[in-house]
């Protein structure tokens, strides 16, 4: 479309030609040349109608659709996704992917290669949110994803979530088996090319946590272990690898201040969280700014940090699931509880639109042969949605467990929400026989709990993802 300023510029040599009619002689019949003008006049005049209408037309799409408007009197146009914005502590998304692991308990050949061994066996897998169409990471067709020695794709027992650097490029922590160490590392994988390399060592050879990427460079966290043997005191020191995604190497390495979880580091800002605050610093830990002060000591328990409004939402505990809050923290630093419909909230998801949560609701599905107050789900086993501009409005529950499986236990089983499709980690229900009393228990199955589910929120479809 055109601006009103090539409008006006058009109008001008509307006048002008006008101006020129006006001058010229007039006569019993019309000479060449204001014939000329009036033709030019009437192409003038058709062009100029034409684009007006059409500006016209602009400016009512644009009012029919306003933007929303920030604190500090800003607009933007939200995302046309409620995924490819914001950061979250319980998932890793990138190009249009979802990236989880998938467990499943299996019996094979040992990785120490005598005898079989079984357990929960680890497999990296995706689900790509235009198709909805779920793969393992493994991009070997005709591979069994059993041996642990050709398929690096799968781990025994504990393995980190997939970090994607690029549309090619991912990072994981796995463990490694051979007669000359036997400990985690860090892998890179090139998804197109099927090549695979070791980039880093662990320290003490622990799980590291791999934080993410940030303008070229990988950053992990790592630890070391020093033993007082005299005292027999054993201090743990972490620290700040940061990894050149282009060459492999180590560009940076530096010491953790104590009591510090780095929560993701994005423009070179490292965001953290302690027990007493929630704080940016710079990637030397210097120049610290406090975000989010706890009164007295608390915990995050889930957050987000939404990209384009350039703002923190955190869900801090204090004693326990009952006292769980969510607050919005501006760019400015000035912070708000988010008030919902319920006194105290399990968990929350954070879109574009809208505020998924679960409420401190208990409900006792059965006995336990060890807990006196039985099996419990703290969520009531119930999802709630509503709009995220007023949290304290009408709420719409959107899934509902029916008690059949245990919904959400924070830092366990916890779930996301793209557009209308539902992802969660259930732990089934299963029956338990006491072999010293006889008695039946119903209890919560960490077997089962091993798979992702899948439910599209609108048509009520619901899918299992796991191992065949």
């Amino acid at each position: 479309m055109n601006s009103r300023k090539e409008i006006m510029m058009k109008r001008k040599s509307l006048c002008l030609a006008l101006a020129l009619l006006l001058c010229l002689p007039l006569a019993g019949c019309r000479s060449a040349e204001r014939e000329a003008v009036e033709s030019e006049i009437l192409a003038l005049r058709e062009e100029n109608m034409a684009k007006a209408e059409g500006l016209l037309a602009e400016e009512e799409t644009a009012s029919a659709e306003p933007e929303e408007a920030l604190s500090g009197g800003e607009t933007y146009a939200p995302p046309k996704t409620d995924w490819d914005h914001i950061l979250s502590s319980e998932y890793t998304v990138y190009d249009n992917k979802i990236y989880y692991n998938l467990q499943s308990y299996k019996t094979i050949p040992s990785p120490y290669g005598k005898g079989q061994n079984t357990g929960a066996l680890i497999m990296h897998a995706y689900t790509d949110l235009s198709t909805l169409e779920s793969s393992y990471l493994c991009p070997d067709p005709l591979c069994r994803h059993d041996d642990l020695h050709a398929c690096l794709y799968t781990d025994w027992s504990s393995s980190s979530p997939v970090l994607p650097a690029d549309d090619r490029t991912v990072y994981m922590a796995r463990k490694v088996y051979d007669n000359e160490y036997s400990g985690f590392v860090v892998w890179k994988a090139d998804l197109a090319g099927g090549r695979q390399k070791v980039v880093y060592t662990p320290k003490d050879g622990d799980l590291p946590g791999l934080v993410g990427v940030d303008r070229g460079v990988l950053y992990l966290v790592d630890s070391k272990d020093v033993t007082d043997t005299e005292d027999r005191i054993t201090d743990t020191t972490n620290y700040l690898i940061g990894i050149s995604v282009a060459t492999d190497e180590i560009v940076s390495e530096r010491k953790m201040p104590e009591d510090c979880r780095i929560l993701f580091i994005r423009n070179s800002k490292i965001v953290y969280a302690t027990t007493k605050e929630l704080a940016e610093c710079d990637l030397s830990f210097g120049n610290s700014r406090t975000l989010f002060e706890f009164q007295g000591r608390g915990a995050i328990s889930a957050w987000y940090y939404d990209e384009y409004r350039d703002e923190m939402w955190i869900l801090t505990v204090k004693s326990g699931y009952e006292s769980g809050k969510i607050w919005r923290i501006a760019s400015d630093g000035a912070a708000e509880e988010v008030v919902l419909p319920v006194p105290s909230v399990i968990f929350f998801q954070l879109t574009n639109s809208k505020i998924y949560y679960c409420a401190y609701d208990p409900l006792k599905l059965g006995e336990h042969p060890s807990d006196p107050n039985g099996t419990v789900d703290k969520s009531g086993g119930k999802i709630y949605a509503v709009d995220r501009n007023d949290p304290a409005g009408k709420a719409e529950l959107v899934y509902d467990t029916h008690g059949e499986t245990f919904l959400c236990n924070p830092g366990v089983n916890t779930y996301a929400v793209f557009g209308d499709q539902l992802f969660f980690r259930p732990a089934l229900l299963v029956d338990y026989r006491d072999p010293l009393t006889g008695k039946n228990y119903k209890v919560m199955s960490i077997a089962n709990d091993l798979f992702m589910h899948r439910v599209d929120l609108t048509t009520g479809e619901e899918e299992i993802i796991r191992f065949d």
